[in-house]
């Protein structure tokens, strides 16, 4: 399940969901407990030879080595 980032657009809370691919409403604030959220771009992360890095959405490099 992949997790995602929402944003409360009556109270401003920004918070972290899993959701499953068959999830069809948007969860509610855990703060207020409004439906009316919105998704956020959120910047994903990587991870290569056991370490979690975050990796930059403006960055236009990116390099493979192949393994």
């Amino acid at each position: 399940m992949p997790l995602f980032e929402f944003k409360c657009n009556k109270c401003g809370t920004q918070y972290e969901k899993l959701i499953a691919s068959t999830e069809r409403s948007l969860p509610e604030c855990p703060k207020c407990n409004e439906t009316d959220v919105r998704k956020l771009i959120s910047m994903g992360s990587i991870r290569a030879n056991g370490i979690s890095k975050g990796t930059d959405v403006s960055s236009s490099t990116c390099s493979y080595s192949g393994g």
